[in-house]
């Protein structure tokens, strides 16, 4: 539906048409009775009608291409939309009102469920993206996600931290695009991170380099060096002058990740090669994990 009166966002960007578009199915769910002493008596089967929305915005962007709001909801209310769009949204920039409208009618913390925000032509696209904030985890503030593409694919993910600490995350590209037939929009990742920091100041940073690179697994980029299979996840602790990343046990599915760390601000294969003696295992059980 295009709108009469666009909705403005900050820097003059305009959402100009909205539309929902409505969804249902049945599912069916059997439950299992037993008697007093747990043996089997029936089982019966019960149907429920599951509804869903997708909810699609046009935002007008007069400097570049325009671009697609997608936002999966459960049965949205027409009254509370209407609502919702009367407020004014002008102080707002594109991502904080996206990632607002996810939190008001949508579930960003439902993985089956993707919310995106995606310039048209994305394929048209390559550089790096920014969005700054400031939340807090333990012990430090995150202060911006950064998400470089190439031709509209993300390939890495960059989290920074106030005090010049950060996170990359290296994905490769030719995994990714055996299971996606379309790039996923760097606003799919940011909201993912987001979530990673609730509760605030629950987490810490080598907490949320576990979680990044546990929820990304066989997609982060991994290098063979020297039969050490490096896992192209790092975080930087510049203060410290220490680099901690994983390396896979074997270069397969469902192994363990092992913490490992350098004596180095800023590490990468090269640095990890020249110094593949001086790596030692990151003294923290629970960063430890299997995918």
């Amino acid at each position: 539906m295009k709108l009469s009166n666009p909705i403005k966002l900050k820097n003059g960007l305009e959402i100009v048409d909205i539309s929902v578009n409505h969804m249902s199915d049945v599912e069916e769910e059997t439950f299992n009775y037993v008697d007093e002493e747990d043996n089997p008596m029936y089982e019966d089967t019960e149907f429920c009608a599951v509804c869903r929305d997708t909810v699609s915005m046009r935002i007008k962007d007069d400097s570049f291409d325009d671009m697609i709001f997608k936002c999966e909801c459960d049965r949205i209310d027409p009254i509370e939309l209407h609502e919702y769009l009367l407020v004014d949204r002008s102080d707002l920039d594109v991502i904080d009102f996206c990632l607002d409208f996810s939190r008001k009618f949508g579930n960003p913390f439902d993985r089956s469920r993707e919310d995106s925000l995606m310039y048209e032509n994305i394929e048209k696209h390559s550089g790096w993206s920014c969005y700054t904030l400031e939340e807090p985890i333990r012990s430090a503030v995150v202060s911006s996600i950064r998400c470089h593409l190439v031709n509209g694919w993300v390939d890495i993910i960059e989290v920074d931290f106030s005090d010049k600490d950060a996170i990359n995350i290296y994905l490769n590209l030719d995994k990714y695009k055996k299971v996606r037939v379309s790039p996923v929009s760097s606003f799919t990742f940011i909201e993912i991170i987001i979530c990673m920091l609730e509760q605030r100041c629950s987490i810490g940073k080598e907490e949320l380099l576990k979680k990044i690179t546990d929820y990304f697994g066989f997609l982060v980029d991994v290098v063979d060096v020297q039969g050490k299979y490096i896992v192209q996840s790092y975080l930087y602790r510049v203060a410290e002058n220490l680099s901690i990343f994983y390396v896979k046990q074997e270069n397969k599915p469902h192994t363990k990740f092992i913490p490992m760390y350098l004596n180095t601000p800023v590490a990468d294969i090269s640095s990890i090669s020249a110094s593949l003696n001086d790596m030692k295992i990151f003294q923290d059980f629970n960063m430890v994990f299997d995918n």
